[in-house]
């Protein structure tokens, strides 16, 4: 513990406003990637000497602790508390009754001694050197995020430090709530343009973005006009829903499973339905990343396509004749050229895939390509002639 009798400490109005203007460039700087949390902590532990600050993100909806940077705290300390003690803290129960960008002080609010017997400070209070008194704030990003920034202190410092600490995080409400607000709008325009380029070039497939909760981000053509028809897809308070009962509940299982995994992946599920025998394709696109303002949101592709529909004829009747096609192979081809893979023309016609891929090779063979891009370049070429 730092010795008080050496310190001198003297704050008055022109040095806690330098203070906040000081703290208030870093919370800036870090939201827009040119600093970091740590510096932001730094920066208010230098005003404070002898004290230890954190900057936690909470995640409301997983009940769990996203982000944790901290300055003056050992590391097996700051370990332990993101991975147990943040779920035990008696001070949860204060925060939860106060209202957003509420500041609130230990030894006003809720002093130390009344959880003496927890488990919280037997095994972490007291553990921690100079940690015994506090200053903190809480502020609500969205109904899903929650910053919380408390400053530590030794309870020897309270009666000099709990008033200016007070008046310096009341000040920064307002900057963290704009860059936030910030961070949020980049984050959101973001996510639009990524939803936007993952729709691209989905041919006649229902194509959608979702996120994990099957809120709608971004549809294709295809899907517009079946949202419309209200046959295969709906929306209901801005959230997908499959119409045909074989859908309805593995869709979103398979949704928020890839995005509880959020790995470069792609999962299937096929289902015979009353319009047909679906293939329904799930990928995670790139969407928000985690930090202290924002939850991690993954975006999901959906990619649904019917493979009881005749592919889409195309003039592939030179082509065939040209390389000697056999009826099978055109009708291959056909799929083909509608973005199928060869696992779904199998399916489609009813055949292994091994023969599907079997018919592939000889394809390629025929018209001496060796890629299924180089192939469908080749028809797109001759249909157009």
């Amino acid at each position: 513990m730092i010795n008080i009798s050496r310190q001198t400490f003297a704050m008055d109005e022109i040095k806690t406003r330098k203070i906040v203007d000081t703290v208030a460039e870093e919370i800036e700087a870090t939201a827009f990637g040119r600093s970091s949390w740590s510096n932001v902590a730094l920066r208010l532990t230098e005003a404070f000497p002898g004290s230890s600050c954190v900057v936690l993100g909470e995640d409301q909806v997983q009940r769990q602790l996203r982000h944790c940077d901290a300055v003056n705290i050992e590391a097996h300390h700051l370990e332990a508390y993101a991975q147990y003690f943040a779920f035990c803290n008696p001070w949860m129960k204060v925060w939860s009754v106060l209202p957003d960008g509420a500041c609130a002080v230990s030894e006003r609010d809720f002093p130390v001694k009344q959880i003496e017997n927890t488990e919280f400070y037997n095994d972490f209070v007291r553990r921690v050197p100079d940690f015994d008194a506090s200053t903190g704030m809480s502020l609500d990003i969205d109904p899903c995020s929650t910053l919380r920034i408390p400053l530590h202190y030794s309870s020897v410092y309270a009666q000099k430090y709990d008033g200016p600490a007070e008046w310096v995080m009341s000040r920064l409400k307002g900057v963290l709530k704009r860059t936030a607000n910030g961070v949020s709008h980049l984050q959101q325009e973001t996510d639009r343009q990524i939803a936007r380029a993952a729709l691209a070039n989905r041919g006649d497939d229902i194509a959608i973005v979702v996120d994990a909760r099957m809120s709608i981000r971004d549809v294709n053509g295809a899907a517009a006009l079946a949202l419309d028809k209200r046959a295969v897809i709906a929306e209901r308070q801005g959230r997908l829903s499959f119409c045909e009962s074989a859908l309805a509940k593995t869709v979103p299982a398979a949704v928020a499973n890839i995005a509880a995994s959020a790995s470069s992946g792609v999962s299937s599920v096929v289902a015979a339905t009353e319009t047909g025998s679906w293939v329904v394709h799930f990928s995670i696109v790139a969407g928000s990343r985690s930090n202290a303002f924002v939850s991690l949101t993954p975006l999901v592709l959906i990619q649904a396509r019917n493979l009881s529909v005749p592919a889409q004829p195309r003039r592939l009747d030179e082509a065939a004749r040209m390389f000697r096609l056999t009826p099978a192979e055109e009708v291959f081809c056909r799929h083909l050229m509608t973005g199928a893979s060869v696992r779904d023309i199998a399916m489609a016609t009813g055949v292994t895939f091994e023969t599907a891929r079997s018919r592939l090779r000889t394809i390629f063979q025929k018209t001496d390509m060796h890629s299924q891009g180089e192939l469908m370049t080749l028809f797109n070429r001759v249909a157009c002639c």
